[in-house]
């Protein structure tokens, strides 16, 4: 993992297209603005977490339905 210290208004630049800029620093918390191509999702970790999570159970669920059906 690359670890960088960036101040307000200062970038990164990932590959030719993608840039993450440093917005605002308030409280220990830091607001990023990111340019990329709009066919490129961009995801917070917490939230990819919980789709693929809610998606696992919605599985689950499902199996247990077609199951039933099938031995009726």
């Amino acid at each position: 993992m690359l670890v960088l210290t960036r101040k307000k208004g200062e970038k990164i630049t990932l590959g030719d297209d993608i840039e993450i800029e440093v917005i605002h620093l308030d409280n220990g918390k830091v607001k990023l603005g990111i340019k990329a191509p709009k066919n490129l999702k961009i995801l917070r970790t917490e939230v990819l977490q919980q789709v693929k999570e809610e998606n696992k159970e919605a599985l689950t669920i499902n199996i247990d339905i077609l199951n039933n059906f099938i031995k009726k």
